[in-house]
């Protein structure tokens, strides 16, 4: 037996043929007046006071869970009677949406302005989509949503903000394998296309034809996991589909560009073409490339405007781009799906601005970060290798790097004394929240009365 559920009726009359289908109703109104008591009150009683708007709010909702998990938290947040009232006499009821969507956006419309930004711009990724978290505080660094300043790293208040989201109910939190990710309802999927229209544009390709593009359209995501083989016709298509699209869009005026998925490399130069006269962007987020991304974007070097750049891939033979190290302005440089060549470039100190550098697991593209005393503001650096060469690795790079939630100090046999270990100055990384201190088991000698006095040296801030 195939069970299929679907939201849309006309996908349910396509497979009435072959069997029957059950129109699914809300809940029955005492189960769902049990739990949304539970959404909006500790203890699940509701106060006298509050009761006649309760019951009205209710009835609004239509029995649907999801909505009485998004009001409910609403109606938390401040339990005064003229917030209540406001809930209630909102104009949003009245939009001719049905109850569901009317709550959903009700929900929005009261969010703290900065939770509304960060929400809309999950529009820009795909329906059913697991989150990681730093992909979503990436995108908002990179939207100069979150602004690196004062003395809070920009991911523990992008945690926060999360957070905030997953209580008010646009996102829930869920693992995967014990990786946490962060999931939306396809509801509420459709609410962030809905209140970004104006700005954010997803599409799926091939089919683009019919898609409504609006002027100020600045950020773009494309799922190609449809696209297929390459072939001449499936070329050709998907040639005339884009040259359509560009004279609706002005691609010289995108911010943001996301593509999801694999693409076949014939589909390369047609992408290559359409993408030809992008230069503004802020936001490029590549993760599965199976072809340098200079053939995907022949203005890549160019792009000196980017804070954030997502690149990945499993071809081992791929390059790092060299010309990273010149985006200036770049905050979060994520190559942690990056199975290519490890070799980076070498004036990536240059980088004055980055925040966070992801990598693979390894941790080794850490490690080759030549003067990386230079990133005053880097959050994370895992492996430190002292005095890996004769300049530029010695503990004093750590110096300045205040802000580093995230050390590893590599090789700590190669400092001779604890005068030099203490140029590390690990007692002011007050944001340390993890510190890996590494000896060579192999070292050829050991000197424990040395090893004790640069350990000491190395003391970190009490609450580590």
């Amino acid at each position: 037996m195939i069970l299929v559920t679907t939201r849309f009726q006309e996908i349910a009359k396509k497979v009435r043929a072959t069997g029957h289908s059950i129109q699914l109703n809300g809940l029955e109104p005492e189960e769902f007046r049990k739990l949304f008591l539970v959404y909006v009150f500790d203890d699940g009683q509701c106060p006298g006071n509050k009761l006649h708007f309760l019951d009205k709010i209710m009835e609004k909702l239509k029995g649907s869970p999801l909505a009485a998990k998004t009001v409910g938290r609403l109606l938390r947040t401040d339990p005064s009677l003229a917030h209540w009232r406001r809930v209630l006499d909102s104009e949003e009821w009245e939009t001719g949406n049905n109850g569901i969507m009317s709550a959903l956006k009700l929900s929005y419309d009261f969010l703290p302005f900065h939770l509304q930004r960060c929400f809309f711009y999950s529009a820009l990724f795909p329906e059913d989509y697991r989150f990681r978290s730093r992909e979503l505080i990436s995108l908002w660094v990179g939207l100069d949503i979150l602004i690196p300043c004062g003395q809070n790293p920009t991911f523990e208040v992008g945690l926060r903000i999360l957070n905030d989201l997953v209580i008010h109910g646009f996102f829930r939190e869920e693992e995967t394998n014990g990786d946490p990710r962060y999931a939306m309802h396809d509801l509420l999927h459709e609410l962030a296309l809905k209140v970004a229209s104006n700005d954010c544009l997803s599409l799926r390709l091939p089919n683009v034809g019919s898609v409504k593009i609006q002027p100020t359209t600045r950020h773009l995501s494309i799922s190609i996991d449809d696209l297929g083989k390459y072939d001449v016709v499936s070329g050709q298509k998907l040639k005339s589909e884009l040259e359509k699209l560009k004279t609706r869009l002005k691609v010289e005026h995108l911010q943001t560009l996301m593509l999801f998925g694999k693409m076949d490399e014939g589909f390369v130069k047609i992408f290559g073409d359409f993408f030809g006269e992008v230069n503004a962007l802020r936001v490029l987020h590549f993760p599965s490339m199976l072809c340098p991304v200079e053939l995907m974007l022949h203005n890549f070097s160019g792009l000196v405007h980017l804070r954030y750049l997502c690149l990945g891939t499993r071809v081992g033979q791929m390059h790092i781009p060299l010309s990273i190290s010149k985006f200036y302005h770049l905050r979060i440089l994520d190559l942690v799906l990056w199975e290519g060549r490890p070799d980076m470039p070498k004036d990536m100190s240059n980088l004055a601005k980055l925040c966070h550098f992801y990598v693979p697991s390894d941790d080794q593209l850490h490690s080759d970060i030549y003067n990386v005393g230079k990133l005053k503001l880097l959050e994370e650096l895992k492996v430190f290798q002292v005095n890996k060469k004769s300049e530029g690795f010695e503990p004093k790079q750590l110096e300045n790097l205040t802000k580093l939630r995230e050390l590893g100090m590599y090789n700590l046999e190669r400092i001779d004394t604890a005068e030099e270990a203490a140029q590390a100055k690990l007692m002011e990384k007050r944001y340390l929240r993890r510190l890996t201190l590494d000896w060579d088991s192999k070292r050829s000698s050991v000197e424990p009365g040395v090893e004790a006095a640069v350990l000491e040296s190395l003391q970190p801030h009490e609450d580590l």
